[in-house]
């Protein structure tokens, strides 16, 4: 519920910002960037190349490059800070678990292993523990 309310807020801020600057279906957009900022690191990017392409399509010159770096501002305030400080309260990793996923991932795949590591050891926490909502709280107590 958390990770939805905050991509709301995400394609409700996204569709304001691109209403301001007078990009067309500035709401269509705002849609677009709720639905897939599900989708981890890809979906975000493809938004980022449509707004590239829609900002090319209706502005002139170096304000067609406005669109991509406004929803990437958002983006980046979204993604480290809005959804660490609200999502990290309820998920707690151990660090040395974290550096161990890390390294595998990058003795595995390369920098592409480093990147999917962290989402991928927190889809085995989840699935390993059952109830992937309690995670920190069962650690400490609160469950």
């Amino acid at each position: 519920m958390t990770i939805t309310l905050i991509n709301a807020a995400l394609g409700i801020a996204t569709a304001i910002a691109l209403q301001a600057l007078g990009l067309p279906g500035a709401l269509s957009w705002g849609i677009v960037a709720f639905l897939l900022n599900y989708v981890v690191y890809l979906g975000p990017a493809a938004v980022a190349v449509a707004l590239l392409l829609a900002g090319v399509a209706a502005f002139d010159g170096g304000a067609a490059a406005v669109p991509v770096l406004v929803y990437g501002a958002l983006i980046t305030l979204e993604g480290q800070f809005v959804t660490p400080a609200l999502v990290g309260r309820r998920m707690a990793l151990n660090p040395l678990l974290v550096f161990v996923a890390l390294l595998f991932g990058l003795w595995l795949w390369g920098a592409i292993g480093g990147i999917v590591a962290l989402p991928l050891l927190l889809w085995a926490t989840v699935v390993q523990n059952g109830d992937g909502l309690a995670i920190g709280a069962a650690r400490r107590g609160e469950a």
